[in-house]
């Protein structure tokens, strides 16, 4: 029940998608495409810092105090690998406008180029507190990212992308590897903001039934009629093919005294089409689910069967160019031959074979009905997360949101068979592919952290007295910074919301008591797209204290087990 408004601005050449419907939940975002041309994590670093005050708003952190004086229903900003999104959301006419004030002036108008503690903050600086301390990494991005990579499935995606992209910006990390990002100087920081963070380079999104006329004056004339139109805009370039395969080993930290046995994991990749192709990426997500996700995916199954790990997965991630992975945790090194040759066997006797029918309607179906529902509080959140990839990688901002077609056409390919010929040309015949296994290297974060503290060191040796004092001089005003109050006059630039201009009515959902073969039902009647949703209670009070701990249990097996008419397999079908 929406229209679709699809707006370019002539000075700046910013583009704007409204989606105006009656859902009071309004919804804005500022998307800008920000391409990492190293692994110092430069967007995700700038993602932080522009939160940390603007021109029109100078507390040192917006965010927080708008949480004081908001009811947003969604306030946050995030890195992807070629994107950074900065989305809000309210049921507040005032504080939706207030919501993205705010944000269109972090983007647009941060502090960052006169204040350099923001990035010392955000990003790293050495830390010296005394002349007998050793000097440290700090930031706030690095020490997430620190702990972020502690994550062996981390470590394993950084490789991944490393490998299959080493000539375009998918090879880097946007969020940024621990030992690259004391790489990133404050001159390329500031540099990477003024190329990307532009309205020529930006994706402006509105949604909801906030008034469209006064939306669109209000960014006009606050931001955008401030900017002229850029030449050319932000472009990804593409990594060329392979021509075979390559086979990698990567290594992850575990304490010195563990346990490595199965603990390997172990991932097969292909670079497959462009994440634009609504139909392309359709039929790679039913084909995750088919030959892997599925209870009785033949692949599953078979890597089950042979005891290569114990849990199996796949997924395809649609990017620009889009990666298809099948991964395997809980496995040993030895291993790494042996899941290639079943996994390229199974997918040949696939090919030959073709896939189980009522598996793949129960798939297909399941997909079309997760489309079709569309039932999310956060409709704008999602519509706007739909409309990325046409947009970002098409120029299209409907592409994406139109999936009738590309479904049709899914519906089709499942029909005639295709999906075979897609797993022999996308996978058995692609060499733009990955074989890797991560393993477990006991004493590895040791030998990383003598690395750093070396580093140190040796830096910490090649500074003069004079140099030790203005690096200690550095580090307390860091931290008196990080400790000053704003100040009355800063806060009161923030606009906040008044008691009086907050709706105290609440909504009311009128819900009719009945009683259907003896058991009591609740109903409510709404708009659900023709949905019927129900939902089955039973009283746990029968239990005892010692049997509560197994309900969470018996609603997990309950659906993955063999029933007495189904076996688990059977069972997953007809449940889809």
């Amino acid at each position: 029940n929406s229209k679709c408004y699809y707006f370019e601005h002539t000075k700046s050449g910013a583009h704007l998608l409204k989606i105006a419907n009656d859902d009071e939940n309004k919804t804005f975002a500022a998307t800008f495409k920000t391409l990492p041309e190293s692994d110092c994590g430069t967007p995700h670093i700038i993602e932080h810092s522009v939160l940390n005050g603007s021109k029109n708003f100078p507390v040192k952190s917006p965010f927080t105090v708008l949480t004081k004086g908001s009811l947003n229903t969604f306030l946050n900003a995030m890195t992807s690998s070629d994107m950074t999104m900065y989305p809000v959301a309210s049921m507040n006419d005032k504080d939706f406008r207030n919501l993205m004030h705010v944000y269109l002036d972090a983007v647009f108008f941060p502090k960052i180029y006169e204040n350099p503690k923001i990035f010392q903050q955000e990003a790293w600086h050495y830390e010296l507190k005394s002349k007998d301390a050793p000097v440290q990494y700090k930031g706030v991005v690095y020490n997430e990212m620190k702990g972020s990579f502690s994550s062996p499935s981390r470590i394993l995606g950084y490789h991944i992308d490393k490998n299959l992209f080493p000539d375009n910006t998918y090879g880097y990390s946007s969020g940024g590897y621990p030992k690259d990002i004391p790489e990133l100087t404050y001159e390329h920081f500031k540099n990477f903001h003024k190329k990307y963070y532009h309205p020529t380079n930006s994706y402006l999104y509105l949604y909801g039934n906030s008034d469209l006329e006064s939306d669109l004056k209000f960014i006009n004339k606050e931001y955008l009629s401030k900017f002229d139109k850029l030449d050319k805009t932000a472009k990804i370039k593409k990594q060329e093919p392979f021509d075979k395969m390559k086979e990698v080993v990567e290594y992850y930290p575990v304490g010195k005294s563990e346990n490595t046995e199965n603990k390997t994991f172990l991932t097969m990749d292909w670079v497959v089409g462009d994440g634009a192709n609504q139909a392309l990426t359709m039929k790679m997500r039913i084909l995750a689910d088919a030959l892997v996700n599925h209870e009785s995916g033949p692949l599953k199954l078979a890597l089950q069967d042979s005891g290569v790990g114990r849990d199996i997965n796949a997924y395809y991630s649609a990017n620009k160019q889009g990666v298809f992975q099948i991964n395997v945790k809980n496995a040993n090194l030895e291993d790494k031959e042996k899941f290639h040759r079943i996994v390229d066997n199974t997918l040949q006797k696939v090919v030959k074979e073709g896939i189980d029918d009522e598996a793949l309607k129960g798939i297909v179906n399941r997909y079309e009905f997760r489309l079709r529902e569309g039932q999310h509080p956060q409709k704008g959140l999602i519509y706007l997360f739909q409309s990325r990839n046409g947009w970002a990688y098409a120029e299209d901002p409907l592409l994406s949101l139109k999936w009738e077609k590309p479904l049709k056409a899914t519906k089709k390919a499942v029909k005639k068979d295709q999906l075979e010929t897609l797993i022999r040309d996308k996978f058995l015949n692609n060499p733009h592919s990955l074989l890797i296994a991560l393993a477990p290297k006991p004493g590895l974060q040791a030998k990383w952290d003598k690395q750093t503290e070396k580093e140190l060191a040796e830096f910490k040796a090649s500074l003069s007295g004079k140099e030790m004092d203005s690096l200690m001089k550095q580090t307390e005003e860091l931290i008196a910074y990080q400790k000053r109050e704003n100040s009355p006059e800063d806060l009161a630039k923030m606009p906040l919301l008044e008691l009086d201009e907050i709706d105290t009515t609440a909504a009311y959902f009128d819900i009719k008591e009945k009683e259907v073969q003896g058991v009591k039902e609740l109903y409510y009647n709404t708009f659900t797209n023709d949905i019927l949703y129900s939902k089955f209670l039973f009283d746990a009070n029968v239990l005892s204290k010692d049997q509560i701990p197994y309900m969470k249990l018996l609603a997990k097996l309950l659906g993955d087990l063999n029933t007495k008419n189904y076996s688990f397999g059977e069972l997953n079908n007809e449940l889809n």
